[in-house]
């Protein structure tokens, strides 16, 4: 028979064959000290066991039922299951015993088996963050697993705002990074947050922090300048500036700035010299301009940039144009008189324009520069009263603007009509504002007292000269 007494928790049990028979309360203390008998007792020398005794086994702790049963090694329990719970995170070293039924003992060497609780760890993480709407960051962190690393996952919240997990990634090895390249598609001053998910083999998973970045705003896209064309000609002096759209990829508001560089060199007044100026104007709302009144036989450069309240678009590739001096009189406008008709006169009478019965000359300056208009006669009109005399005159008039040109400098009081040409209207606006750029000039006639009846008529030759010119 086999025999097992087991001290556990102060309870002495009994075992034969494998078979738990009693337990009572007892402690192995009291031996302590005293001599050690297999076979005999330490209370009483002359008591022995009548029989014999071999295999004995002596253990440095309690073994359970299981155990014991197994030592006993009949068929029905030759195999050895022993679950262990709780062991802690270290390297354990363990050994199996068994008897046969004639009492051989075998045992297995030392084995170990190494209990590992932890996840993964993680360390160095970077990230190419911040970044703007619409681009590529990549981000990674290294990993370590004493078990060996299996799967990794990339979770963040950039992609509409709400946290979301990518797909596992298998990785292996002890030491090995995780590592991912997203689009940002969150607009400027959004907080973004990113962290990985990592298992090793023994299905142990660990999570990062959580790292935020706010995303940084785009600049708008730089603007292409459509009007005026470039490498173009002009005689607009308030020429309307316009150009495509700028775009922001954050929605943000858009406002303009444009720069003028006028170039242009005026002899007269400044021998030898060319003047530079810039004219800058911010804060256009929309994507056109028209600027104030510019210089004439100028060239321009121009650009535009945008602005979205945080930052400035590149300046768009500059355009250049000129604006030409342009001197021009028109009799065929709206208002515009270029007949006079004084119907049936007579002799010794004097007839003029100044009531508009009938109507004078009217013409209109539809140049780009203030002129002065001067005019002539082919031929008289009387026969009997040549040019340059008190029966055919004319003067200046306004037609509804009297600043529309220099009075002082203008032929205000009635003057003989001249074959030579005499200023008539001096400095004559070109603006069309208000008929501005509209000039009158009044006509009298005297008939003669010897001119024979019949039809008169005459020709007058108009025309304008830049006012400041020599």
């Amino acid at each position: 028979h086999q025999l097992a007494i087991r001290f556990l928790s102060g309870n002495m049990s009994v075992f034969v064959d494998g078979v738990f028979i009693n337990s009572t309360l007892n402690s192995p203390s009291g031996l302590i000290g005293l001599p050690f008998h297999i076979g005999g007792s330490p209370w009483n020398s002359d008591v022995y066991f009548n029989g014999t005794i071999d295999d004995v086994m002596i253990f440095n702790r309690s073994l359970s039922a299981e155990e014991i049963s197994a030592l006993y090694a009949n068929q029905s329990t030759r195999y050895l299951e022993k679950n262990f719970t709780g062991l802690s995170d270290s390297t354990h070293s363990f050994k199996a015993y068994t008897q046969d039924m004639a009492g051989n003992v075998n045992a297995t060497e030392l084995r170990t088996v190494t209990v590992n609780t932890l996840p993964p760890g993680f360390s160095n993480n970077q990230t190419s963050a911040p970044g703007k709407i619409n681009e590529y960051v990549w981000f990674y962190v290294n990993w370590s697993d004493d078990n060996g690393l299996s799967s990794y996952i990339f979770s963040w919240n950039g992609t509409n705002g709400t946290w979301m997990n990518d797909t596992a990634v298998s990785f292996t090895g002890i030491v090995n990074q995780s590592n991912v390249t997203k689009t940002i598609n969150l607009t400027r001053g959004n907080s973004i947050g990113w962290r990985f998910y990592a298992n090793d083999s023994a299905d142990q998973w660990n999570k990062t922090d959580i790292w935020t970045f706010t995303v940084e705003n785009t600049a708008p896209t730089e603007v292409n300048l459509s009007y005026p064309l470039n490498q173009s000609s002009t005689t607009d002096r308030t020429p309307f500036f316009n150009w495509t759209a700028s775009y922001d990829a954050d929605g943000d508001a858009i406002n303009y700035s444009i720069i003028i560089y006028e170039n242009y060199c005026d002899i007269s007044t400044y021998p030898n010299e060319c003047i530079v100026n810039t004219i800058t104007e911010d804060d256009i709302d929309a994507g056109n301009y028209t600027s104030a009144e510019l210089g004439i036989d100028a060239h321009y450069n121009w650009t535009v940039r945008a602005y979205d309240g945080y930052n400035y678009s590149d300046w768009a590739e500059q355009h250049n144009f000129t604006i030409d001096s342009l001197i021009s009189l028109r009799l065929d406008c709206l208002h515009c008189n270029d007949v006079v008709d004084f119907g049936t006169v007579y002799h010794n009478i004097g007839y003029n324009t100044t009531q508009d019965s009938p109507r004078p000359l009217i013409l209109e300056n539809n140049g780009n520069v203030f002129a002065d208009i001067e005019m002539n006669a082919s031929a008289s009109l009387w026969a009997t009263a040549g040019l340059d005399s008190q029966y055919f005159q004319f003067k200046a008039g306004n037609f509804s603007d009297q600043s529309s040109l220099n009075w002082s400098n203008s032929t205000t009081d009635w003057s003989y009509v001249s074959s030579n040409y005499t200023t008539a209207v001096s400095y004559l606006d070109y603006s069309n504002a208000s008929n501005a750029s509209t000039a009158e000039i009044e006509l009298y006639i005297r008939v003669p007292s010897d001119e024979g009846a019949g039809k008169k008529s005459t020709s007058l030759n108009i025309k304008a000269r830049y006012w400041d010119e020599s």
